[in-house]
């Protein structure tokens, strides 16, 4: 299917009949309608910047409100936006381990306890990598048992094996 190729008149020849063009009308008015179009948008752009200032001096507001709430909304949060907790998980568990020998499942519940915050639902897994990942820091008793290690040179030096 071909397309019929529309013909051009040639330049300087006067418009087909019944066609409206531009070189009929006066460049005055022509001046005075761009000068109208002109206004109206100038007038747009000032409706527009007076509810842009609006919207700025909100976005103060608001930003001001967080920054004087502090410790309420966004306080202990990353740039991410994610929740962190004021210690580390190794140092709640050194903590709860002081003095004692705990169970992970029983160290899932009393991390909880202790005001460590953690939406995970493999926070037991977080804890079981802690304490492998930290033999400096934690002696392996038993089955799941866990104790905070001793300095070097202190105790009876029999650590149970880490298979």
């Amino acid at each position: 299917m071909t397309h019929a190729r529309r013909r051009r008149s040639p330049p300087g020849s006067p418009a087909p009949a019944g066609a409206a063009g531009l070189s009929d009308v006066p460049v005055e008015a022509l001046a005075a309608e761009i000068a109208r179009r002109l206004q109206s948008l100038r007038d747009q752009r000032d409706r527009l910047a007076v509810e842009l200032a609006a919207i700025d001096r909100d976005i103060a507001r608001h930003e001001r409100e967080l920054r004087e709430a502090g410790t309420q909304a966004g306080a202990g949060r990353t740039a991410g936006g994610r929740r962190r907790s004021p210690d580390a998980l190794v140092e709640v568990l050194a903590r709860l381990l002081r003095g004692r020998t705990l169970r992970v499942a029983d160290l899932v519940s009393a991390v909880r306890l202790a005001g460590y915050e953690s939406r995970s639902t493999h926070l037991r897994s977080m804890i079981n990598q802690v304490l492998v990942r930290h033999p400096d820091r934690f002696r392996r008793v038993g089955h799941g048992r866990y104790t905070v290690a001793l300095p070097d040179g202190a105790g009876d030096g029999d650590a149970a094996p880490r298979d």
